[in-house]
Order: C-alpha cells, then structure tokens, then sequence
C-alpha cells in the first residue's frame, strides 16, 4: 500500500509541476531565446529614487543607487560613462551648467525570461537652462537594475521644439 501511495504522490507531483514557465515576447539580438515578461515595481521604485536623487542634486543619495560598475551610455556616440567616480564627476559638472530637471512621464519595468535581468523602460522631459536658455528634451532611457541597484542604461534623446505646447 505504501508503494502505491509513493507512486501516486510521484506522478501526481509530476503532473502538477509548480513552477510555471514564463513564455514572454520579443528578442534580444546577443540571446535569440530571450523574451521578457512585465518585470517588478520594485525596479519602477530604485528608478523614482535615482531620479528623485538628481531633481534634489543629491550626489550621496544618487551614489548609494548605483552600482560600483555602473554604465551610462548617453545620447551622442562618445558619451559613455564608466563607474561612479566619473559618473559622479560628470553630474557635478552637468548640474552647475545645465541645471537639469527630470519629469518621469511614464515607466514600464520588465525582465529578461532567461537572463531574469530587470529593467525599465522610462520617458522623461527634461528642463536645463544653459547661458540663461531654457530648453526642454524628450529622454527614453533603458536602466537595467541589478540587486536593487542602477547598473547600466541607455539615453535617448529628442529635442522639443522652441514653440511646442507644453
């Protein structure tokens, strides 16, 4: 009777696995079998805070968000910035001449099916003020948030137009 009731348990556990497979959609060209799913607010919320960090222009707050090998691949094709040194470097200069401003529009966080790597993808409109001109830019950014931290993301700008409707 025991043998019966192990093989029973056997393939009714085997019938009912509990870890369900997720499926996901697109592709990633460096992994073909990767897909992605919708990811976790959690990763929305490190994103806020980051932002949160730079509108108050605080470099200790924007630091403790970010990974030590952290990668900013900005809107030009030489703008790339590797590790907080010359991440922090580069806001402290940024902040003084362009005095940036940050509105997060929209976010969508999602995960990697194979990978499990968490990112967001955000739209941001930008205010800096540059020799007393006001200008305002469109930002797309793709942040890949890594153990609760900001590890790497990609900028992508456009230019609002000068008589655009806010």
């Amino acid at each position: 009777m025991k043998k019966i009731i192990l093989i029973f348990a056997v393939v009714l556990t085997a019938c009912n696995p509990s870890v369900k497979e997720e499926v996901g959609a697109g592709f990633f060209y460096a992994d073909l079998d990767e897909k992605f799913v919708v990811g976790s607010d959690d990763a929305v919320a490190v994103w806020n805070k980051y932002i949160d960090a730079h509108n108050n222009r605080d470099i200790k707050a924007i630091m403790s968000l970010e990974s030590d090998s952290i990668r900013v691949d900005g809107p030009l094709a030489d703008n790339i910035i590797i590790g907080k040194e010359a991440h922090e470097a580069f806001l402290n200069e940024w902040f003084v001449a362009a005095s940036p401003k940050w509105e997060v529009f929209w976010s969508m966080p999602y995960k990697g099916t194979v990978s499990g790597a968490e990112w967001i993808v955000a739209g941001h409109s930008v205010k800096m003020k540059v020799d007393g001109v006001v200008t305002k830019t469109i930002h797309m950014i793709d942040a890949e948030i890594k153990n609760g931290l900001v590890n790497r993301f990609f900028v992508y700008e456009r230019q609002v137009p000068a008589d655009a409707e806010e």
